[in-house]
């Protein structure tokens, strides 16, 4: 297992490299000429400075989708209408480029309003982070399949996007099963194709971020800030190691007043959850999630990894 402190984060955009990254779009039916690869700068457990070069991770937005035509039809034509209105925002009408990696149908609740249930969405990503902003504008705009979309996840920066998929925090540790060591630029015997090294720091590696296992981790009750609470807990084991008592203040215990508030608290939420209310939906979203055995409607919360393997 590799460890490394998150400190800085950025991204930037690469050709895609083999065994690494996608190299061809199952959705789009071309090859991938660019793709977005998040760059994290820290310290591993033993205090070695690292660069770590995340491949695998596409921004992405939320659109509902209607039901009222097939829903391949309806991913595959909203791709290329985005693509062509990109392109003519860009003064390059002429274009062709695609800017769509890939659009998949996923079920989840709406948090824009009140929903008794799930509904069906699309899930659009996008090669290049810094498209993001535009293409809210044009779907929010009826410039897209001459419809007005209500934008989900647009507001998210792309990093924010990968720390909360993944579980990360700053300051905390990003846990991989495995990573690809990159070689010094003037290393003899260099094979063809071996990835060097583009920063000073002691260690750089690639890993996918389908090795991730941050994510396994969400169980049980969290601290408000685990990055803090990482760092309180390397704190206590260093005092431990010195023989010194641990700096962290203990847990206050609850007041009298505070029991009683809670306790009447709680009353009121009883008296009012017998109370019986009929609350409408306020925002329609026609495709309503039936779920069913071996629906290929994907909940919202599962992690698309984009058919990408494991390095180990």
């Amino acid at each position: 297992m590799f460890s490394l402190r998150i400190v800085n984060v950025d991204h930037y955009m690469s050709p895609p490299k083999s065994g690494l990254d996608l190299t061809y779009s199952q959705f789009r039916g071309n090859q991938i000429k660019s793709v977005p690869v998040i760059r994290i700068f820290g310290s591993t457990p033993t205090g070695s400075k690292s660069c770590l070069h995340v491949h695998g991770v596409f921004p992405y937005v939320v659109v509902p989708y209607s039901g009222m035509e097939d829903a391949g039809r309806a991913m595959y034509q909203l791709a290329s209408s985005l693509d062509k209105a990109i392109n003519v925002s860009m003064g390059t009408s002429y274009s062709k480029k695609q800017h769509v990696f890939k659009i998949v149908q996923i079920s989840g609740r709406p948090f824009y309003g009140f929903h008794s249930q799930d509904h069906q969405f699309l899930k659009i990503f996008f090669y290049n982070p810094l498209i993001i902003k535009r293409a809210c504008d044009l779907l929010q705009n009826g410039a897209v399949c001459g419809t007005q979309f209500q934008i989900h996840e647009g507001h998210v920066p792309f990093i924010l996007q990968f720390f909360i998929d993944y579980n990360l925090y700053g300051m905390s540790f990003i846990n991989l099963k495995s990573v690809v060591l990159r070689e010094e630029v003037n290393a003899p015997d260099l094979a063809p194709g071996t990835l060097t090294k583009e920063s000073f720091c002691e260690l750089e590696a690639d890993a996918v971020a389908v090795d991730i296992l941050n994510r396994l981790t969400v169980q049980g009750e969290l601290a408000v800030n685990p990055g803090l609470a990482a760092i309180w807990e390397e704190e206590k084991e260093r005092l431990q190691k010195d023989g010194l008592e641990s700096s962290q203040r203990p847990t206050p215990q609850k007041t009298m007043s505070e029991i009683l508030l809670m306790d009447r608290l709680k009353d009121n939420l009883r008296f009012q959850g017998s109370c019986k209310v009929q609350l409408r939906e306020t925002i329609p979203y026609p495709a309503v999630s039936q779920r069913s055995t071996g629906s290929e409607i994907l909940d919202a919360s599962v992690l698309d990894t984009h058919s990408l393997t494991s390095l180990v």
